[in-house]
């Protein structure tokens, strides 16, 4: 079984189980109830940070004139300043992270654009949706990190991305731990993670003869941009099929691609296929490939 290093996830407080919700109830999220086997959290939440109490009343997005403000209904004051600051403040202190989970709809830090946004300072004339006042700064601050809201998850290609990377990015971090014989077998894999991520990259360090003679350290987070593709991820698993090859019948590797054509297709998701391609093979070459195998926890997907 594949043992995943600790994930430092930054995650919405309310998401995590805290009391700091607007309304005051306690919400726990079930795919971040699962990811607390996984991750240490780092607890965000700009509202309390910045001192309202739980309850209290809505904090809404206020379009006035070009511009748009985070306003809180309690006190009818604009705490957009107030909450860049915590944000600030935030950034300052945080030392590590692999990614970010935030809440939809949140006013200060829903990434997708959902955020109702209203005209008038009572919250009722509602005029569109946008992303939090944040969203934009932790995005350009924090890029390439995965980083989402629980709603953007929803989205198939978005789960595997944000996943894949996030577990990755920890593994990166962790990797300088690693035992010296552990080496060439980290880079094979993160020569895998080239190509389905960034093949230019790949091609910019020499190729794969090359890239698998690196040290682990050669590499870094900026090399796996958000850019999810299936193609991308089936040349790869094209290239590993080459690697394999002399270990596998010729069964084997007929049915290798037709599980390729299936993923491409998007008949199959990026854990079924690695799940296939894991039982054509020997335990030693599970072992070899685990990181680009098991690119995350299968217990996530369910």
């Amino acid at each position: 079984m594949e043992v995943f290093p600790k994930v430092k996830l930054v995650v919405s407080a309310c998401l995590s189980g805290e009391r700091k919700r607007y309304d005051g109830k306690i919400v726990t999220h079930p795919l971040v109830e699962k990811l607390k086997n996984y991750c240490d959290f780092i607890l965000f939440c700009p509202e309390t940070g910045i001192g309202l109490p739980v309850p209290r009343d809505r904090t809404i997005l206020l379009k006035t004139n070009s511009s748009i403000k985070a306003f809180y209904l309690g006190t009818k004051e604009d705490i957009t300043e107030k909450v860049y600051n915590y944000y600030l403040n935030f950034k300052k202190a945080l030392k590590e992270a692999d990614g970010f989970l935030l809440k939809a709809k949140s006013p200060s830090c829903g990434i997708s654009p959902k955020t109702k946004t209203y005209s008038d300072e009572n919250g009722e004339k509602l005029i569109s949706r946008n992303k939090g006042i944040l969203a934009d700064f932790i995005i350009k601050d924090f890029a390439p990190l995965p980083i989402a809201d629980e709603y953007m998850l929803k989205d198939n290609e978005v789960f595997e991305d944000f996943f894949t990377r996030l577990f990755l990015f920890a593994r990166l971090r962790a990797s300088k731990a690693y035992e010296e014989e552990k080496k060439l077998t980290t880079s094979k894999n993160l020569a895998l993670f080239l190509l389905a991520y960034n093949p230019s990259a790949l091609e910019t360090l020499g190729g794969f003869e090359r890239v698998f003679k690196l040290r682990p350290e050669a590499f870094n987070i900026k090399m796996f941009p958000n850019s999810f593709s299936r193609s991308k991820f089936y040349n790869a698993f094209l290239h590993l099929l080459n690697l394999l090859k002399p270990a596998l019948s010729s069964s084997a590797k007929k049915q290798y691609q037709l599980i390729l054509d299936k993923f491409v297709r998007g008949k199959k998701d990026l854990i079924q296929t690695c799940n296939f391609i894991k039982s054509l093979l020997p335990e030693d070459l599970k072992t070899e490939f685990a990181w680009f195998l098991n690119p995350y926890p299968e217990e996530l997907r369910g």
